[in-house]
């Protein structure tokens, strides 16, 4: 094989984010004796894509004895500055390589790389748009820009990205566990837990796969299915704080607060002090019965984030158990139910209390917004006695109940019966 169709070969490979047998293939000819620049330089960009900095520094330097002041060299410099987290050392590289070709599509796509990482969105856009009308089938391109617009909050447009990478590289985990946070912003849990199952059957140590997983587990409200993808993190990495708190979340889920606590107990001390870790300690707290100290807990989250739904919610319960002051304590939930959009508990306790108050609308209003929130409610309303007459005397939010829940399979009669 010549080296031209060498160099074409490795770079196709490249671009399918295939950077090991790009190196490989390189390193054959490398072997073989060969000493040309161009091979030197494709050297230096796989063993920067594969993070070996020893080996792209030895190859770059080989490099710089041929061509100090080549593009591709001043490129690769900024690509080593990139990787120490120099990014204005990085800027100034990629624009000197600019300056000798400005159509060196791959400096303007390692900038834009380099902007995002500074927060500079529009400028990386701009570089990665760039690029791109060159690199068509570039999969790293397309996955940086889709984080890109993913952090902006455009999730449309991050999902076209992050679907393009995987009909380019199929069988590459990143592809895939993107696109699946981008059907989770989207609110398509089937299709984002596909590619997550992508992901972890290419790797199964792809551990963002598996935390996306257990979000969707989590938002289907199946704690049991996120603790398992959850323990297979912590099995891998057990400092990861993220996978460990969504644990904690789930165990209180699942009433296991004993395994809550324990979780809690393992969380590094920077961040015992965390909002979210303070509420599920008082969460625990309250489900010990331990209300004082869970009350103490959830003034402190709440006087530094007013708008946190779980410990609004919570903090309304407690004031409901100790105080009994109910119009404090509806503002609570009404607050809970703002800002916790996923949480059903709110929306229950508000439509008990307007049922007690003999308010049934504003009772009906609250109950189905709870079931649209989680349908798989409608097999527990039997432990909430007060709801359950409220659903069996009135006919049309049988029928509410029956249209929000025909995935569950429940049958809603005159005498429901929602086990």
């Amino acid at each position: 094989m010549e080296l031209k169709d060498t160099i074409e070969r490795a770079r196709e490979l490249l671009a399918c984010d295939d950077a090991i047998h790009a190196r490989d293939l390189l390193l054959e000819r490398w072997n073989a004796g060969d000493r040309t620049f161009d091979l030197i330089a494709e050297l230096v960009l796989c063993n920067l894509v594969l993070d070996l900095l020893p080996e792209a520094r030895r190859f770059l330097a080989l490099a710089e004895s041929l061509a100090e002041s080549h593009t591709r060299v001043e490129c690769y410099r900024g690509l080593l500055a990139l990787a120490e987290l120099r990014y204005q050392d990085a800027v100034a590289c990629f624009e000197r390589a600019l300056a000798v070709d400005p159509n060196n599509a791959e400096a303007y796509k390692w900038r834009g790389l380099c902007y995002r990482e500074m927060s500079e969105y529009g400028r990386a856009l701009a570089d990665m748009d760039r690029a791109a009308a060159h690199l068509r089938d570039d999969t790293a391109l397309l996955i940086h820009r889709g984080t890109v617009h993913f952090e902006q909050g455009d999730h449309i447009r991050a999902l076209d990205d992050f679907r393009r990478a995987t009909e380019l590289a199929p069988y590459h985990p990143h592809a895939h566990f993107h696109a699946g946070h981008a059907l989770v912003k989207l609110q398509q849990l089937d299709a984002a837990q596909e590619h997550y199952d992508l992901a972890i059957e290419t790797d199964f140590l792809c551990l963002d796969a598996w935390l996306g997983l257990a979000t969707v587990f989590m938002l289907r409200q199946q704690f049991s299915e996120a603790v398992r993808c959850l323990a297979v993190v912590l099995g891998f990495e057990p400092d990861h704080v993220d996978a460990r708190v969504n644990l904690v979340q789930a165990a209180i889920e699942l009433g296991d607060f004993e395994l809550a606590a324990r979780q809690i107990a393992l969380l590094p001390t920077t961040h015992q002090r965390d909002p979210d870790v303070l509420t599920f300690e008082a969460v625990v707290d309250f489900h010990r019965g331990r209300l004082d100290d869970a009350r103490k807990r959830l003034d402190d989250v709440l006087l530094e984030r007013p708008t946190h739904g779980l410990a609004n919610y919570y903090r309304a319960l407690i004031e409901l158990e100790l105080e009994g002051d109910r119009v404090f304590a509806r503002e609570l939930l009404l607050a809970a139910s703002r800002h916790a959009a996923c949480h059903p508990g709110p929306e229950l306790v508000l439509a008990e209390m307007a049922s007690t108050d003999g308010d049934p609308v504003a009772a009906n209003q609250f109950l189905t917004a709870a079931l649209e929130r989680a349908p798989a409610l409608a097999r527990k309303l039997h432990a909430f006695p007060v709801l359950q007459t409220l659903v069996n005397g009135d006919e049309l939010l049988r029928k509410a109940i029956a249209a929000v829940v025909p995935m569950l399979g429940v049958h809603v009669g005159n005498d429901v019966e929602l086990r």
